[in-house]
């Protein structure tokens, strides 16, 4: 619905009943499973029993401002294996836009654990600058 675009999806990385992982060593798992970088740096690949993302983004412009708001939700694929159903929620936020030609970005996000999965929730804010010349 222009000029806010909305994306809904729904990505599953299985686990084969517990038997491999499925692996991306040269992903970038921050553009896929939540800007919090929770899923990264398991060395066997993804987590025992899976990773099922259902994920929301809303996107748009205010004047030459780039706004972006995400949800995603993450739960294992293969609760038998995991030993629980929810890893826990996510919620991110960016605003980007150019000041005098170099690129602003302002970005946060807050993944909150479940309480059964074993992770941690955690809260992460970047401000990045870019140019080119």
């Amino acid at each position: 619905i222009k000029p806010v675009k909305f994306t809904i999806g729904h990505e599953v990385l299985g686990s084969d009943e517990g038997k491999g992982y499925f692996k991306t060593p040269l992903a970038t798992l921050h553009k896929f499973q939540g800007w919090t970088d929770s899923f990264l740096g398991f060395a066997d690949g993804n987590k025992a029993g899976g990773i099922a993302d259902t994920y929301i983004t809303v996107a748009g412009k205010a004047g030459p401002v780039k706004l972006v708001g995400s949800y995603h939700t993450l739960s294992t694929d293969d609760s038998d294996v995991a030993g629980f159903d929810d890893y826990g929620t996510e919620i991110g936020f960016v605003i980007a836009g150019k000041v005098a030609g170099v690129g602003l970005s302002l970005k946060y996000a807050a993944f909150s654990a479940d309480d059964d999965s074993g992770m941690k929730d955690t809260d992460k804010l970047w401000l990045t600058a870019e140019t080119s010349f």
